[in-house]
């Protein structure tokens, strides 16, 4: 199946014969996965993806019989999800960032099937579990075919970026110049006291 594929696409597009009692999609250890989960503290929800380890279990008519399908997912491009930040997967965000130590940070990613995430400072080294991320830093996703680097906001400590002055703009037939994004914000500058 495609990278990125949700449990609720993976079961509006199974087929399950006729005859079958019933279906299930679980996970490796043999449990039910949620189509949908909580994150914590929020009255927000996502959707659960397909990886590797998900299942689908075929029971037959009579009860007894169990067919279980294995799923395989393209590798496609690397991406990372988190139960914790907001990740802009367009636009390779991760948002609602707070600081605290690699270690911690990378606890609150998961990184797409067959990939791995590396933690680099400005300078290109590559940081350790001991280490505080801080907002220049760069999340590289690699897998064995490509790589993305994501970039972090601090959690609500964000200005709208200098292009997205409306008062510089004029309009010829549908068309601003400059072109701008107001969506695209960049981070105030944070500095760390020295332990």
């Amino acid at each position: 199946i495609p990278a990125m594929t949700t449990l609720i696409e993976l079961a509006l597009n199974v087929t399950v014969p006729a005859t079958a009692s019933q279906y299930s999609i679980i996970d490796d250890a043999n449990n039910q996965v949620p189509a949908v989960v909580w994150l914590p503290n929020t009255t927000v929800t996502i959707e659960t993806l397909a990886d590797n380890a998900t299942n689908v279990e075929v029971i037959a008519e009579d009860g007894k019989t169990m067919i279980l399908y294995s799923l395989e997912v393209d590798e496609g491009d690397p991406y990372i999800t988190s139960w914790v930040y907001d990740i802009d997967q367009d636009r390779k965000i991760i948002d609602r960032f707070d600081g605290g130590s690699v270690a911690s940070f990378l606890s609150k990613l998961e990184a797409s099937t067959g990939a791995a995430i590396k933690i680099k400072d400005k300078f290109g080294y590559e940081k350790n579990d001991f280490d505080y991320v801080i907002v220049d830093d760069e999340i590289i996703v690699t897998n064995s075919t490509s790589s993305v680097t994501y970039t972090l906001n601090f959690y609500g400590d964000y200005i709208l970026s200098n292009n997205s002055s409306l008062s510089a703009l004029t309009s010829s037939v549908s068309t601003l110049s400059p072109s701008f994004d107001p969506m695209v914000y960049e981070p105030y500058p944070h500095s760390y006291p020295i332990q």
